[in-house]
């Protein structure tokens, strides 16, 4: 797959998972609780699945294609693949939506 084609599919899924949110954000009659949600048992809550999608971005954006460090060391190692979800560590949505628009800067 050409680079130009890989970068058009993580555009993509950012602006399906921006779009996803702002539809929680005007359905959610609680929208912490929904954020904090887990879809079952031992699985990661709404707003750590969301936050993981914009360090995975990251990842391909800044680090394999760019070449650079992360713009935020310490969202990958709380977000990346292996990092445990915990109950007290629910990022808000404008949390979420700085990290996805920071890593396409």
């Amino acid at each position: 797959m050409d680079k130009e084609t890989l970068l058009a599919g993580i555009n993509l899924s950012r602006e399906r998972l921006l779009a996803t949110l702002e539809t929680i954000e005007k359905n959610a009659p609680h929208l912490p609780g929904v954020l904090a949600w887990r879809p079952g048992p031992e699985r990661a809550h709404i707003a750590w699945q969301a936050m993981h999608c914009a360090v995975t971005h990251d990842r391909y954006l800044a680090v394999i294609f760019k070449h650079r460090p992360s713009p935020n060391p310490e969202l990958m190692q709380r977000f990346e693949f292996g990092s445990t979800p915990s109950e007290e560590d629910v990022p808000s949505l404008t949390e979420i939506r700085y990290a996805l628009a920071e890593y396409f800067e």
